[in-house]
Formats: structure tokens, C-alpha cells, sequence
């Protein structure tokens, strides 16, 4: 007997790919919805698939589909998440209200977080509905998981995403990558919280594979994603990093000056912008590469008491790269049809590992590696094995792997001469 899955979006730049594997699958019933019927109709006929026309937005739409497909599992790879209005959970709500399974590749921080909120319900109906079934969280903490463990003390996770120029650009792609530039963001560093700006100055990353492919240096910079807010607790870390970049600088350097609209206030987001984005962006799509990257390096300390960092850098060629988002949704997909993941509303966090997702990855051109090295802090390198007799609270006050935030009281005394009030001044 077939057990029918229900993709919202399932023609789009990643939910075409899900579909196509799941297709795949035996007895499943794939059903591909969206508000076009001519685009679900192709997408179907390359692989297979029912094709189904529902506008998410519209009263009554998704409501209908429930009861007509009566589907075990709603997948969402529609977006932008961060775009669901007042009710962003709606969805995942009705889904569980009709007794399906609900899975989604969101990446919005504030929308991975909140599933939470329906975890009482999707436990009294007895499924699952798991939220940030993507490259962030999912595949992010699955690397960090796997670099963590045996580590006594983590200090920083810190991850990045590069996609090559040549990469399939998706209209809510677009508008979701807008609607963060500019604004302000709270990102975990130091043990407390700082404020940045999404896609603000760029850092230059350089990201390579030991014996393997080496990516050319790009920019990235600080974008919102659900591992500032997932990742401090779940290892203890002092400092949650996550960056993203485009591959031509222009393109990058452009997002940060437009980004200057919304921090001025003149414009309150750039969401409105999408469409002549992409447009340009496909125009200069023939400058880059169809080559990317993402890396999560962890560092700490071990049992020993050494510092090391340790790194897992994924390398994409021949435009594989959008195959790696809708990877975790396929692995994840697959266990909550056989049974093995528990009901409940949570972000997708711990459900598979690394070594499976790896494996998940093979049929595309993708190369993995992963490497461990030493990451003395400059003071301990400084003084070697002399560090180490350092009084303990010494020792502490410079065991910075990235930054730490220490608060106390002084009392400052100077003169009362002139010479020592000009300098004050």
C-alpha cells in the first residue's frame, strides 16, 4: 500500500529535487502542489508525481487539499519562511490538526524556533512535525554534532555558506535573502548578545579540502539563521558564528550597500526588490562558477585539555549544489515514514548524522573532508607550556578562542592638574 506525501512547492528550485528522490522511493506517492498547474504538470512528467494547483495563501486551499489527498506527510519547501504573515505556523498547524506528518526546509531563525509552539499538539495527535529540514540547522548540526563529540568544552561553532554564481535562483530565494539585508541581527558571541548587521561588512573566507579541491577566497557576512539560537545551549558555546556569501563580489558588495537603505530607514525592507535582483543576478550569471561550499569548524578543548578546531568542509561542483538543502528533507522524510522519529514539534536537530548525510550526498559531485588541528589561544601559544602555570583565574581571563565578554568594577584615579584633565579629556 503507497503512502501519499503532500510537497508544497515541490516544482521549485529545491522542492523539485526532494520530490524527484522521494519519487524514487518505493510505495510512495509523491503529489506535487503549487499554484501553477503547468509547472507542476512538467515537473511531474520528467519523474513522475501527481500534480496538484494550491495557493498556501488562499482560504480554504490547503484545507482542501488535506481532506481530498489525505496525505501521511506535508512537506513545505515553498518559503519564504520568512514571509508567513501573523500565523507563520499555519501549515504545519493544519497539517497536524488533520493527523499528517509535517516536515519543512525552512531556515528562518524566528520560524525554525517557534515549531516549539505546536509540540502539545503534534504529541495529543501522535506525529511529527519538524521544522528546518535544510542546510541550516539540519545538515549544520549534524557537522557540529560529529565535531563536538569528545570535546570537553566548546567554545565557538562557526559556519559558513558559499554558493557558486552559477546556482539555480529561486524567486523566494531571492526574497528571502532580502528580507534580511540590512537589518539588525542578535547573534550569540561571547556569552552574551551582540547586535550586527545582516549581510554587513563581508569577512574573506578561504575554504578547502585536505588532498582535495580548494574554493577561490569569497566574501561572506553575518545572515540570521535558527544555529544562533539552537546551537549555545545544545553545546555549551561561548560564540555561535554563521555567515553566508555570493560568489561575485559585486553582487555581494552590492547586497551591503542596498543594505544601507534599510539601516537608514529609508526603505524597511528589500523583499520588494526581488524581482529585478534576480534579474540582474541571472544577467552577470555567466561571470562566476557553478562551484560552492559550506564548512562548520567547532573548537574547544578536549579531555586532555588541548585547544584543537576541528573542521568539516563540503565542496560543490559541476552545479550540484542545490541537491544539498533538500538533502536533510529526504533523509529526514524517510525516517519519519518508517516509523523512527518520535512525535512532536521541534527544530530538526539531532534526527540523523553526519556519516548519513555524507552518504545521502554521494550521488551528486560533492567532496567532503574533514580535518583537526591544533588552536592554542595566542596567549597560551605565546607561553607554551609556561601557560599552564598560570594561576587558574590567569589562565581563564585569556582562554579566548574567539570573544569573551568579562564584567566587573574599577575605580580610576588621576590628577587634578591641567595637563592631566586635558589628557582625560
Amino acid at each position: 500500500m503507497s503512502e501519499r506525501v503532500l510537497i508544497i512547492g515541490g516544482y521549485g528550485v529545491f522542492g523539485a529535487r526532494l520530490a524527484k528522490r522521494l519519487a524514487q522511493e518505493p510505495r510512495l506517492d509523491i503529489v506535487v502542489a503549487g499554484r501553477s498547474r503547468a509547472k507542476a504538470a512538467d515537473a511531474c512528467a520528467d519523474w513522475g508525481g501527481t500534480p496538484y494547483v494550491l495557493d498556501r495563501d488562499a482560504d480554504g486551499d490547503l484545507e482542501r487539499a488535506l481532506t481530498d489527498l489525505a496525505p501521511r506527510l506535508v512537506i513545505d519547501a515553498a518559503g519564504p519562511f520568512q514571509a508567513y504573515g501573523a500565523d507563520p505556523l499555519r501549515v504545519a498547524r493544519k497539517a497536524i490538526e488533520a493527523g499528517a506528518h509535517y516536515l519543512d526546509l525552512a531556515d528562518d531563525r524566528d520560524f525554525v524556533v517557534a515549531i516549539g509552539a505546536l509540540d502539545r499538539l503534534a504529541k495529543e495527535r501522535g506525529v511529527a512535525a519538524i521544522a528546518g529540514a535544510s542546510s541550516i540547522p539540519a545538515l549544520s548540526g549534524a557537522a557540529a554534532d560529529a565535531l563536538a563529540a569528545g570535546l570537553d568544552q566548546v567554545a565557538v561553532v562557526d559556519g559558513v555558506i558559499v554558493p557558486g554564481n552559477r546556482a539555480p535562483r529561486g524567486l523566494s530565494v531571492v526574497r528571502a535573502i532580502l528580507s534580511q539585508v540590512g537589518r539588525p541581527l542578535r547573534i550569540w558571541r561571547g556569552g552574551c548578545l551582540h547586535r550586527v548587521t545582516c549581510w554587513g561588512w563581508p569577512a574573506t573566507m578561504r575554504l578547502s579540502i585536505v588532498d582535495g579541491p580548494v574554493l577561490s577566497p569569497r566574501w561572506a557576512s553575518f545572515i540570521g539563521a535558527p544555529d544562533y539560537d539552537l546551537f549555545p545551549g545544545r553545546y555549551g558555546a561561548t560564540s555561535v558564528l554563521f555567515r553566508a556569501g555570493l560568489e561575485l563580489r559585486i553582487l555581494h558588495g552590492g547586497l551591503w550597500l542596498l543594505g544601507w537603505l534599510v539601516r537608514l530607514r529609508l526603505l524597511r525592507s528589500l523583499a520588494g526588490l526581488a524581482r529585478p535582483t534576480r534579474l540582474i543576478a541571472e544577467r552577470l550569471k555567466g561571470l562566476g562558477t557553478d562551484r560552492g561550499a559550506m564548512a562548520v569548524s567547532v573548537a574547544g578543548r578536549d579531555g586532555a585539555g588541548n585547544a584543537r578546531r576541528r573542521t568539516w568542509t563540503l565542496i560543490v561542483e559541476a552545479g550540484d549544489g542545490p541537491n544539498v538543502p533538500p538533502t536533510p528533507a529526504f533523509i529526514v522524510a524517510r525516517k519519519i515514514l518508517s516509523g523512527s522519529v518520535d512525535s512532536g514539534a521541534r527544530p530538526c536537530l539531532g534526527l540523523f548524522t553526519l556519516d548519513e548525510a555524507e552518504a545521502a550526498l554521494r550521488p551528486f559531485a560533492i567532496r567532503t573532508g574533514r580535518r583537526d588541528e591544533p588552536a592554542a589561544p595566542l596567549f597560551e601559544r605565546a607561553l607554551g607550556d609556561r601557560f599552564h602555570r598560570l594561576p587558574a583565574p590567569v589562565q581563564d581571563l585569556h582562554d579566548v578562542f574567539d570573544r569573551r565578554v568579562f564584567v566587573g568594577h574599577g575605580r580610576v584615579q588621576r590628577g587634578r592638574g591641567l595637563l592631566a584633565r586635558l589628557c582625560a579629556a
